[in-house]
């Protein structure tokens, strides 16, 4: 059932929030393959600024239970003149908050400060919860059950960010619905036509639409949804071509690897020894079947995979290839070789074909490109090829690196080389009526077991991130003005933040979406980066500005001294970079370090209660309206899905 609540009492604080509606509801958990969850009594509330607050329904046992039930039995029998049940039927049944992350408040910048200066004020139109008042006076309701919406049951939240509430194994998992202009009203449909569908009314025009959830292949368990697709094999290396929707993955097989320089017949007491077979495989979009396949010569691995738009002609201007980096594995005794090679996808057909081949004397270890033209590194060296006919590689500039490169990254006409120990460099590249030229720019003098490497920007403003193998995220800087670079020689490190065991080890850049932005040029101004670590797990690294860094700094230290943590632990020294045998700190600037904010702490704020947020802003100098404004554009900034 669901009802408003009444107008607050003129005694009641100001600052509390007014309950909006109350929603309890008994869902069951969804019967999939794996579930074993159990059935949950839900009690979830919206506040008038829009927060959606979930409870989870427990019985009292044990001691505890009789403890209670005897102050309660003792509370009641004092007034008992004004009861008209029986005492002995009460129930201990008692209610806990479950953390959901989510933020379904909307965006109120104050009057004094705004957040982002490059948003325009007409983008900020406040608008109170209390516009769900229809024209005819009446309220609409804004939590909503349903059955039987695909294989689901649940709630369905509509506002401004409208989610799905489902049950998965007995835990609680909110799912955004793709509707930037939000949902007005929602109901489950069924027909012919869409089976166990669903319909609502979107605020854009008030218009209506009739969909329906993913095959039931897709799973909700998890904080993304999530579908697995059997590839019978190991993946090692995947991209994505634009042009022809297709996906190119690398993957291998295990075989029976012959035995090579023994003498004799081997008998059943000979351990088996088997070898890893590598293909490439392209794959159509969506259905995800495999429309052709190009298998690679025995003992040869596949190091990267890159999708990259190289100069066709003058005329026709850039066109998309396969670039695959690969070594061969052929024991101590020979040398290690590797080849380039460039792949083609013939449309309609839907099918490879190789372009070009190019062996090296290295193992190819990193591609990519660079202002139309192709890079590697293979070794030592790093190359770059013209492609200009479309027949052979033609080598036009190259220049010696470290020691061996494991990534290898490009943004306009700057390369980023992330090495195996000798950290991070950067190179420029450079083409005028003089030639072409592979100058370099800048690096890191320490050394780091790098993993990747990549660069994040903000407006103006270009850095380096680099995650190393001990799991501590850095962040450096080019700044030749500055006297600790030595002429910009030397990159500088601006913060430092360990992730733990989870070391980052891929990463890509995405468009950050700012609250209100209506042009490409202001997504553009800033760059998330996204990493994808050793143990699957996925991790966002934002850049922020000078102010809102400033703010969110500070409530971080209020709530490292304020919340309980387990076994009184410190998050901000776990935080805290881990000194290795090869990384010392030698330079000045320690204070600098401390320019990463730790989002896994902050987003508590969002979790404990009314009260404990007012103090936390209070003692940070700012207020929780502020906060929670800060925090929402940090969550609509990743929201990609």
């Amino acid at each position: 059932s669901s009802s408003s609540s009444s107008s607050s009492s003129s005694s009641s604080s100001s600052d509390e929030p007014r309950v909006e509606e109350i929603l309890l509801v008994h869902l069951s958990h969804s019967r999939g393959r794996g579930d074993d969850g159990e059935d949950v009594l839900l009690l979830l509330t919206i506040l008038e600024h829009g927060d959606v607050h979930i409870y989870s329904s427990f019985d009292l046992t044990g001691e505890d239970y009789r403890w209670r039930r005897a102050a309660l039995f003792s509370d009641l029998k004092q007034n008992a003149s004004s009861l008209n049940h029986d005492i002995t039927t009460t129930i201990c049944t008692r209610f806990r908050r479950l953390e959901h992350g989510k933020i379904f408040r909307r965006f109120r910048p104050t009057k004094r400060s705004r957040m982002r200066e490059d948003i325009p004020p007409t983008a900020h139109t406040v608008q109170p919860i209390h516009t769900m008042v229809g024209s005819d006076g009446l309220r609409r309701r804004l939590m909503l059950p349903f059955t039987r919406v695909g294989t689901h049951t649940g709630v369905f939240l509509c506002g401004d960010h409208p989610h799905f509430l489902f049950l998965q194994r007995g835990t609680v998992r909110l799912h955004p619905l793709a509707e930037l202009a939000g949902a007005r009203s929602f109901t489950s449909f069924h027909n012919i036509n869409c089976p166990n569908g669903f319909a609502y009314v979107s605020n854009q025009r008030d218009a209506l639409r009739i969909c329906t959830l993913p095959a039931d292949d897709w799973q909700y368990d998890l904080q993304w949804p999530l579908k697995k697709v059997p590839l019978r094999c190991t993946p090692h290396c995947i991209a994505f071509d634009a042009d022809s929707g297709m996906f190119v993955v690398a993957v291998s097989n295990e075989i029976p690897a012959p035995l090579r320089g023994t003498a004799g017949e081997t008998n059943s007491r000979t351990v088996p020894l088997t070898e890893q077979k590598f293909e490439l495989r392209l794959y159509r979009g969506g259905v995800w079947q495999v429309m052709d396949t190009y298998v690679f010569e025995e003992q040869e691995h596949v190091l990267d995979v890159k999708i990259v738009n190289l100069k066709y002609d003058e005329v026709r201007g850039m066109r998309s290839y396969i670039t695959v980096g690969t070594g061969f594995v052929q024991g101590e005794d020979e040398q290690c070789k590797g080849r380039m090679l460039l792949f083609e996808i013939l449309m309609p057909n839907m099918l490879l074909r190789q372009a070009s081949v190019r062996t090296e004397k290295a193992p190819v270890t990193a591609v990519t490109q660079v202002c139309g033209y192709v890079a590697m590194c293979a070794g030592q060296k790093l190359f770059v090829f013209d492609f200009h006919d479309s027949a052979t590689l033609t080598p036009c500039a190259f220049v010696d690196i470290d020691f061996y490169a494991v990534s290898m990254k490009t943004i306009k006409n700057l390369v980023i080389v992330a090495d195996l120990l000798r950290s991070v460099q950067v190179f420029r590249w450079r083409e005028n009526r003089h030639g072409r030229h592979l100058v370099p720019l800048t690096k890191d003098w320490q050394l780091q077991e790098l993993l990747t490497a990549d660069a994040v920007v903000d407006h103006d403003k270009l850095g380096v991130v680099t995650s190393d193998a001990g799991g501590t995220l850095r962040l450096f800087h080019y700044e030749p003005d500055s006297p600790d670079s030595v002429g910009g020689q030397k990159l500088l490190c601006h913060g430092e933040y360990h992730v733990g065991g989870d070391a980052p080890a891929c990463g890509v850049r995405l468009h950050m979406n700012f609250v209100g932005a209506s042009t490409q040029a202001v997504r553009r101004a800033r760059q998330a980066m996204l990493f994808g670590t050793q143990t699957g797990a996925v991790m966002l690294f934002a850049p922020l500005s000078e102010q809102v860094f400033k703010r969110l700094r500070t409530l971080q230290q209020r709530l490292a001294e304020q919340l309980a943590f387990a076994a009184g632990l410190s998050p901000l020294a776990f935080r805290a970079p881990r000194l290795t045998r090869t990384y010392q700190r030698v330079d000045s600037g320690r204070h600098k370090r401390r320019n990463i904010v730790d989002g896994d702490l902050i987003w508590h704020f969002n979790e404990i209660d009314v009260g404990e947020q007012q103090h936390a802003a209070r003692a940070s100098g700012t207020t929780t309206r502020t906060v929670m404004n800060n925090l929402l554009e940090l969550a609509r900034l990743a929201a990609w899905f």
